[in-house]
């Protein structure tokens, strides 16, 4: 895996993929994330990247996910997360909470590798709604 960062005016930066995918990144907000916005998406897709495909082979009819999350940063540099909280909502047909409750375990405990990294240094927790379709 590699990738490139390239710096493009005051603190606006470009990510480049090894698939050729750019991500643009600004640390004054102007039209673009910040890193560590960038880290806590990259958390929930890499939740969901393990959740869905789960749930698919647990049969459960999935028509939605989502997830938002809510993260607290230490005062001092280098103002590491200290708390984040992911908050999952499912749409789907009948969905059976013990499977999502599952998938949900399995991602953060077992497969999910940000989740590992961020662990010992952040309180990861999670919640989870289930609406029907």
């Amino acid at each position: 895996m590699q990738t490139k960062v390239k710096w493009i005016s005051d603190k606006h930066f470009q990510g480049l993929a090894d698939n050729k995918t750019v991500i643009d990144m600004d640390d004054v907000k102007k039209g673009a994330p910040t890193p560590m916005e960038i880290l806590l998406m990259s958390l929930a897709g890499c939740g969901g990247i393990d959740i869905v495909p789960m749930l698919k082979k647990m049969r459960q009819e999935l028509v939605a996910f989502e997830t938002t999350i809510k993260a607290e940063r230490a005062n001092d540099h280098p103002k590491v997360f200290q708390k984040i909280h992911l908050s999952y909502h499912f749409t789907g047909k009948k969905l059976d909470p013990k499977s999502v409750e599952k998938a949900i375990k399995l991602s953060h405990e077992t497969y999910c590798s940000i989740a590992a990294m961020l662990k010992p240094g952040a309180d990861i927790t999670y919640s989870y709604k289930i609406s029907e379709a």
